[in-house]
């Protein structure tokens, strides 16, 4: 009662002093402070919380040294030792010479490259899963393919061809001819046999013998490749490129050139 006592004293002597205005005034003013006090409270505490929330939320803090460096080089083992099948023949001696093949190809006609672009590993990868799928693809067509018919008739027809044709030419050239003449002959002698088809163009012009493997090679792409991966241009005209100007072609010349052969045949 005696705190109420004063309180009541207070106001009568405040109201007295001041009148009913300055009271109101004054009672409006502590309104007004309680009111900013509490909104500033408010707002201080709501914008810390937020910042609380996205620290706890969204941080993303470096690792140490240390763990980065182990987690880095767990990522590249476990891409490294990735396993994939192998098979592609059945036969553990074949696949072996034809994974051989691939890392070779891969390492001198891509890596040369894209070693410069990325060290991720996963284009490689994928590239490995193709070429696997695709030499799949080919040995199984290979098994399905009458070689017993083709090597004992058709290969042998096709040589004996060859064969008759030159020395028609080489008679048709009487004795002390240039190359380019007895070249000139086995061509014209082709096309009477062949009527009117004449393989000059493919023989002796690189350019044309370029465009010509390259169809060959698109075409057995198309059979081979999968069908995501043919449909994709530029990948498709890289291998076409690589295949034909890196692998074929080089490859033609060499069995083409006579100290080659006569080398094999020494060896043999």
């Amino acid at each position: 009662m005696a705190v109420w006592a004063w309180l009541v004293l207070g106001a009568a002597l405040l109201f007295g002093s001041f009148g009913i205005k300055a009271c109101l005034a004054l009672v409006v003013s502590a309104i007004v402070f309680c009111g900013g006090w509490v909104v500033a409270v408010r707002w201080c505490s709501l914008v810390e919380s937020e910042e609380l929330w996205l620290n706890i939320h969204r941080s993303h803090l470096p690792l140490p040294c240390a763990q980065h460096e182990r987690v880095v080089s767990s990522i590249q083992l476990s891409s490294s030792t990735e396993r994939q099948d192998r098979r592609v023949t059945g036969s553990s001696l074949i696949d072996e010479q034809l994974q051989g093949v691939v890392t070779l190809v891969v390492r001198d006609f891509i890596l040369t490259w894209y070693s410069h672009l990325s060290y991720h590993q996963a284009f490689i990868t994928q590239l490995h899963r193709t070429i696997q799928h695709s030499m799949i693809v080919l040995a199984n067509r290979c098994k399905n393919m009458d070689w017993v018919g083709y090597l004992t008739t058709r290969l042998v027809d096709d040589i004996a061809c060859h064969l008759r044709l030159f020395r028609e030419a080489r008679s048709a050239a009487r004795g002390k001819a240039t190359s380019e003449e007895l070249i000139d002959h086995f061509f014209e002698r082709e096309a009477e046999k062949e009527k009117d088809l004449c393989r000059d163009e493919v023989c002796l012009k690189p350019d044309a013998e370029k465009d010509y493997l390259s169809d060959i090679v698109e075409t057995i792409l198309y059979y081979v490749l999968p069908p995501e991966d043919f449909s994709n241009a530029p990948l498709c005209s890289a291998v076409v490129e690589i295949l034909v100007s890196s692998v074929i072609m080089p490859v033609v010349s060499l069995i083409s050139d006579p100290d080659y052969i006569n080398t094999l045949i020494i060896w043999a």
